[in-house]
């Protein structure tokens, strides 16, 4: 919750910043924000990253199986979250 609150006040200070800067001060600007949001939660990058790793064994795994399974699958209510997932993590596009 408090690294919520300290985000929203980085995104605060920013915006109020770039009102009445030049693109190069928004840019820096912008720049120094983003380090300081990934020093909030350092491990999210990892994190992502892992995602989009298993995501890809997911998918290769699921893509090897025979055709009426890989089918059935496809269907399922399972493979919609994978997608759901998947989406969420930019491993695949949105259609």
């Amino acid at each position: 919750m408090a690294d919520e609150q300290q985000k929203e006040g980085l995104v605060k200070r920013f915006l109020n910043k770039i009102k009445s800067q030049r693109p190069e001060e928004v840019r820096s600007e912008l720049e120094q924000v983003q380090k300081e949001v990934e020093a909030l939660d350092p491990k999210q990058e990892d994190i992502k990253q892992d995602m989009k790793v298993v995501g890809k064994l997911a998918l290769a795994a699921i893509q090897k199986l025979p055709k009426p399974e890989f089918e059935a699958y496809k269907n399922s209510e399972d493979f919609q979250k994978l997608k759901e997932i998947l989406k969420k993590y930019e491993i695949i596009k949105e259609n």
